[in-house]
């Protein structure tokens, strides 16, 4: 990373992209957090995640709010803009949609804790509400997270549950 692109990615980190949602949590990666914190991010970056967060996440996000409240409600992003580097190592497909800073894989906490139930409910509230709003929506269910992308050519509204 040029020392350009440093003062420009340390400068979005810190811009909010939503009102539940940062741009430093779309550049993360529980397994190689110090591959992460190389990736240079630019203004476009800022903008896809935007649209992911006001079109998917957000709504996701008051969907739950409004069924579990009073317990506190948080969407943990654990992966959003990769490497080519990270994403092999993640065992990402070669054309993902990380790649591009449009997808995202998330989990829905509640009460601070991962549940089966709002998994299931994010899915089929994703599928069914805001079908126009991704390319792609999978939710691994042994692995409990859900992967969304925004639409592209030759993705659009794809959902399916991966059991492996």
């Amino acid at each position: 990373m040029t020392p350009q692109q440093k003062q420009l990615t340390d400068k979005l980190l810190k811009v909010r992209l939503s009102p539940h949602f940062m741009m430093r949590e779309f550049r993360t990666s529980t397994l190689y957090p110090e591959l992460a914190e190389r990736i240079p991010l630019d203004e476009t970056d800022v903008l896809k995640f935007r649209l992911i967060c006001y079109t998917i996440l957000e709504p996701v996000w008051e969907m739950l709010n409004e069924k579990y409240r009073p317990k506190p409600v948080k969407i943990r992003i654990l992966s959003g803009k990769r490497s080519y580097r990270l994403n092999a190592l993640l065992g990402g497909r070669k054309r993902s949609s990380h790649l591009q800073s449009m997808a995202v894989d998330f989990v829905p906490l509640i009460d601070y804790l991962v549940s089966d139930e709002a998994l299931e409910q994010t899915f089929e509230f994703i599928k069914l509400r805001l079908p126009y709003a991704f390319g792609e929506l999978y939710w691994q269910y042994r692995r409990q997270f859900i992967h969304v992308s925004l639409p592209a050519p030759g993705k659009w509204r794809e959902a399916w549950v991966v059991k492996e």
